[in-house]
């Protein structure tokens, strides 16, 4: 769209500018918005966690937009990895990157890290502890519907980074096949809301459609805390017998910063067949009392505390074989399984998460 755009403001001698448009602009504004830290962005459906913006044309959006936040994402990428030509080999894109590159190190080599984020068609949240930084934790929200472009079956679906390094993660999309884009689309694992940070009622999942959505979104954020609130109900068939589920997610930022969520829930019918699954890079460390460990390879740490009173967790691995997948998790991840331990019919359960 931009190599477009470029062509109509030269072709018209500046006459067809297009760049002014507000929707143009927030199209752009995306890529800091749910930028986390170094090479992760916050990947709901058919996105990488981790992979490399082209720099130079990034930047040159920012500038075309007038927008710093996009020009500084932009230079700072440029400034950590090493440069290379475009990936679409253009003049068109390759030209004017020869002639960007000292204004590119001219910039903060800071990307902007915004603190708060509400992307409210697609009902996107995300929050930080503090603005300009990737210290602290990170909780990223997806509401929204079952029926977008390149979905996945993931209402309710969330992600935690602490001090910019992945925790709980969307797994994303392996390798572009055939059955990707078939009627078999959702026999592809990652596509399942099994495998996201939902929860499943009686072995039923997320069904695909526009009706399976998130309901009562409300969304607040002040300076001590960020929270969204949806109601997950309508994202299951009815055979889930699902009269409400209220999830809330909060990020609370204070000198013991935590992110807490909340499963507010009723059944039509009692069961104790219900799970809350949790996907991680990290091997969890699960004990009796209720906590889970995480530890990723560098030593950071952040712990998961469940009611052991009413939850029992266990964990499985799940090898990795496809290369998009290996390429941003290695060779193996893991799912949390938190179950109920009793039969309920309604239930409050709060799992908080906190470093270290």
């Amino acid at each position: 769209m931009f190599d477009c755009l470029e062509l109509l403001l030269e072709a018209s001698q500046g006459k067809i500018n297009l760049f002014d448009e507000p929707l143009i602009q927030e199209l752009g504004r995306y890529l800091y918005r749910v930028h986390i830290a170094d090479n992760y962005f916050a990947n709901f459906a058919d996105s990488s966690a981790k992979f490399e913006i082209e720099a130079t044309t990034a930047y040159r959006y920012g500038s075309r937009i007038g927008d710093l936040n996009l020009v500084r994402l932009a230079s700072s990428a440029y400034q950590t990895n090493k440069p290379s030509l475009s990936r679409w080999l253009t003049l068109h894109r390759v030209i004017p990157s020869f002639f960007i590159d000292e204004k590119m190190k001219e910039h903060k080599a800071s990307p902007p890290n915004v603190r708060d984020v509400w992307l409210n068609r697609i009902e996107v949240m995300a929050a930080r502890e503090q603005e300009g930084s990737s210290r602290g934790l990170y909780l990223a929200v997806k509401g929204g519907h079952n029926d977008e472009s390149h979905n996945h079956n993931d209402i309710g679906h969330f992600l935690v980074y602490s001090d910019g390094s992945p925790f709980l993660i969307d797994v994303g999309v392996g390798t572009y096949t055939a059955k990707t884009f078939s009627p078999l689309r959702y026999d592809i694992w990652t596509m399942q809301s099994a495998y996201h940070n939902v929860p499943m009622v009686k072995g039923i999942q997320q069904k695909v459609g526009i009706a399976y959505k998130a309901n009562e979104v409300d969304y607040q954020v002040h300076h001590e805390a960020a929270q969204i609130s949806l109601n997950l109900a309508s994202a299951y068939p009815e055979t889930a017998g699902i009269d409400s589920w209220k999830r809330t997610y909060s990020l609370n930022r204070g000198q013991a910063s935590y992110i807490e969520i909340v499963d507010d829930f009723e059944l039509i019918q009692a069961t104790d067949d219900i799970i809350i699954h949790l996907m991680t890079p990290c091997m969890p460390q699960i004990s009796s009392i209720g906590s889970i460990l995480l530890k990723n390879p560098g030593g950071e740490k952040v712990n998961i505390q469940y009611d052991a009173s009413n939850l029992l967790a266990s964990s499985e691995a799940i090898k990795l074989t496809d290369e998009r997948l290996q390429a941003a998790w290695g060779d193996c991840l893991y799912r949390i399984i938190i179950k109920a331990k009793q039969t309920v019919s309604a239930a409050v359960w709060t799992m908080r998460i906190c470093k270290g």
